[in-house]
């Protein structure tokens, strides 16, 4: 048995140490890493490890239920100040306050496990503390990434060139994290071709015209969007020359 369990646990250490990276990786990559918990924080260590700033409605793991209005105002003055696009709360604990927060002030709210406690449901699957981990940082990736999603027909023969420079632009942002990364669909099959993601590309209101290329925001909203092969690669090229930050 003690061969299966040094094979569990180098596994077990190994996915940590990949979950570390990509931790380290995505707050390296953002020039904002504020989080405002309308909750407690059960991982203060995450914020420790990370270096994140954060604001929340009770101290550590404080034992308190409801925040105070003076709290929540305060909540509410540093979301608008800084212009934080997502209110955080976790698991077994009530989304009351952070909606509170986000209707004041119209960001996001997302729930995070605390991976103290799970559901009976949850125990039955085998969760553990790295896929609950892994599931926030998908939560907060989606919540701080900003990327470029390119909707096109990969059997059309006249995207050539565009193809040659989307792929050209791909390699560029895995090696460069200060410019957006890029998702490319084909519209027939709704498949991703370049990259894997953490959306649902049907949240991802883009025209049904193709090729359209769009840069969507931490706050969902579409921007840069393009739909002719000419302008799609002058901005992406644009990127990768540093005329667009």
């Amino acid at each position: 048995n003690s061969e299966i369990f040094e094979k569990n646990c180098m596994s077990y250490v190994a996915g940590i140490s990949d979950l570390d990276s990509k931790f380290t990786e995505l707050f390296n990559s953002v020039t904002d890493k504020t989080m405002i918990f309308a909750d407690l924080v059960p991982f203060l260590y995450f914020t420790r490890d990370y270096d994140i700033p954060y604001y929340a409605a009770f101290p550590g793991c404080a034992s308190q239920t409801e925040p105070s209005i003076l709290v929540i105002s305060k909540l509410i003055d540093k979301v608008k100040e800084e212009g934080i696009k997502t209110v955080y709360y976790m698991d077994f604990s009530s989304s009351k306050t952070a909606a509170s927060i986000s209707e004041a002030t119209g960001a996001e709210t997302a729930c995070l496990y605390s991976c103290h406690n799970v559901t009976d449901e949850q125990l039955k699957s085998g969760v553990t503390y790295l896929s609950l981990m892994t599931e926030n940082y998908k939560t907060i990736k989606n919540n701080k990434e900003e990327y470029f999603v390119l909707l096109y027909d990969s059997n059309n023969t006249k995207y050539e060139l565009l193809e040659e420079c989307v792929v050209a632009y791909a390699e560029f942002a895995r090696n460069n994290k200060d410019v957006p990364n890029i998702y490319v669909i084909d519209y027939r099959s709704n498949k991703e071709i370049i990259n894997s993601s953490n959306f649902n590309i049907n949240d991802v209101k883009l025209d049904s015209e193709i090729p359209c290329l769009a840069k969507i925001t931490t706050s969902g909203s579409l921007t840069n969007k393009k739909k002719n092969i000419s302008d799609i690669c002058n901005l992406l090229e644009d990127y990768m020359s540093g005329k667009e930050q």
